[in-house]
């Protein structure tokens, strides 16, 4: 069996730019917002959500912990200007979590969504936070008693008050109709380019090099035949392909079948 994905990364690609706009009502322009650390494979802006005078950003490629385990920042309004009151990550960060695909924020309360979170079966988890001065401490990880392989709890969140709501969303868990013996990455770059294409297995252990070469601008595609670097099958399962191009980043799970 065969299947194709498609990635587009280059720094002229507007989802890779670690900044995104805010309506001004009152000023009727637009505000950018930028982490203070961030950096152009983060997806910075990926996840948004506002309360009165409190946003929170998610940045689910953020590497700063692990590869992939991302973060999410908490912006505070002072007068028409949105500042940076903090960044936050799991406590218990790893690998490819993605922390910050989803995002909510209530007050002095936040949720964020892991949905790849568990050990490498993307059970998925989410985190509750709450405001303590000016710090934001991680109050709670969220999981379920009858979470499965792929289930990724965490794909949605919604806080409000004291009470949390989680998505769980199985179905772009790269389940089997999608899966395959082989796949084909396909992906566009706006410029020449150093291009990495890495495979991880589900624990976030890189098993294939499928390149590290100089890349001329356009469309480029290279195959994973479902082998490791010393050219043994790799067991059916959960991976992960990581494609780098300059200073830009793109990640899709797969799932292998033999």
């Amino acid at each position: 069996m065969y299947s194709s994905c498609f990635v587009r990364v280059g720094a002229a690609v507007l989802l890779f730019a670690p900044a995104f706009f805010v309506s001004n009502a009152l000023a009727q322009d637009e505000i950018k917002i930028v982490a203070t650390d961030g950096g152009g494979g983060d997806t910075f802006g990926s996840s948004v959500a506002i309360d009165g005078d409190w946003m929170i950003v998610g940045a689910p490629f953020d590497d700063d912990r692990a590869l992939l385990a991302g973060s999410a920042y908490i912006f505070r309004r002072q007068g028409e200007a949105w500042v940076q009151e903090a960044k936050i990550t799991a406590v218990d960060a790893s690998q490819f979590d993605f922390f910050g695909v989803s995002v909510s924020i209530s007050g002095n309360a936040a949720i964020v969504g892991a949905y790849m979170d568990d050990g490498g079966q993307s059970t998925g988890a989410a985190y509750i936070f709450r405001r303590n001065g000016s710090n934001w401490v991680q109050e709670a990880r969220l999981t379920v008693d009858d979470a499965f392989p792929g289930q990724r709890f965490g794909t949605s969140v919604s806080i409000d008050g004291d009470r949390a709501i989680v998505g769980t969303d199985p179905s772009i868990a790269g389940a089997l109709p999608g899966a395959a013996s082989s796949t084909r990455i396909g992906y566009a770059l706006s410029e020449q380019s150093l291009v990495v294409i890495e495979i991880y297995n589900a624990l976030g252990k890189k098993i294939r090099t499928l390149t590290n070469s100089g890349q001329d601008a356009g469309w480029h595609s290279v195959t994973w035949d479902g082998r490791n670097d010393r050219d043994a099958p790799a067991s059916s399962g959960l991976y992960f392909y990581v494609v780098r191009a300059g200073g830009s980043r793109a990640a899709r799970s797969i799932v292998l079948l033999h």
